[in-house]
């Protein structure tokens, strides 16, 4: 770790950013970007901010994915349209930790509002905590000042979920121009914690939080989990009791 990259630790209230990290390339889903997928009328990107904008003011994308199509999968959510979509600055698809530091970079360059903190959510983990945020901040609050936090669920670390102190931005830079790639891996070189989040219930359904579409066979979970056929039967259920 660079100490000069450290001149000015966070003291006072942390101010948050979210990103949206949507810059996978779906090998395993045919090569499509998996979260523009329609389903059940909506698709994986539209259900993640719909989670994710009640829980903070500022929300940016992450993906290297066209724009337009983007748009076009948020369509039917006109405030969606207006959200920033922003591309990776380290070039050849680095991975997650690329459009985590795009996300700081931006924050920073931008000077939200005097932003802190960029908290990260997966455009293909569609059941994250509805209390994801207020919790990752209360947890950093007490912890040593500029301290990454990652989630936590049974037992299993979850590195696109986290917390991003904006003053590693430039740290994080060097890092990935190294050739850094795995997130742990820069994570462990800095002050750092992680949260145990529970079982979210979805559709009468208990399920990971934490749980993601990787393959076909998650993207039809997902499908079932969310069906209007499934809360009906729930709702149907609910009311004969």
């Amino acid at each position: 770790m660079s100490s000069q990259h450290l001149k000015h630790p966070i003291d006072g209230p942390i101010k948050i950013v979210g990103v949206v990290l949507a810059g996978g390339q779906s090998r395993r889903m045919g090569g499509s970007d998996k979260f523009l997928q329609p389903v059940n009328g909506s698709n994986l990107l539209r259900g993640v901010l719909e989670r994710f904008t009640p829980q903070l003011d500022t929300i940016i994308i992450s993906s290297n994915s066209p724009p337009a199509a983007i748009h076009a999968a948020l369509d039917r959510v006109p405030e969606f349209q207006a959200i920033p979509i922003i591309s990776d600055i380290i070039p050849d698809f680095a991975g997650p930790l690329a459009g985590v530091h795009s996300a700081m970079k931006w924050s920073h360059d931008n000077n939200r509002s005097g932003a802190t903190h960029v908290i990260s959510v997966a455009a293909d983990t569609p059941f994250f905590p509805l209390n994801y945020v207020e919790t990752m901040v209360g947890f950093a609050q007490s912890q040593v000042p500029a301290s990454i936090i990652l989630a936590q669920s049974h037992g299993r670390y979850h590195p696109i979920f986290g917390l991003w102190p904006i003053v590693l931005h430039q740290d994080l830079e060097d890092a990935l121009l190294n050739g850094v790639r795995k997130i742990r891996a820069w994570v462990n070189e800095h002050p750092n914690g992680s949260l145990n989040f529970q079982d979210e219930i979805v559709n009468g359904t208990q399920i990971d939080p934490f749980f993601n579409v990787n393959e076909p066979e998650d993207f039809k979970r997902y499908m079932e989990l969310t069906s209007v056929k499934r809360y009906m039967e729930l709702t149907s259920a609910q009311a004969g009791q």
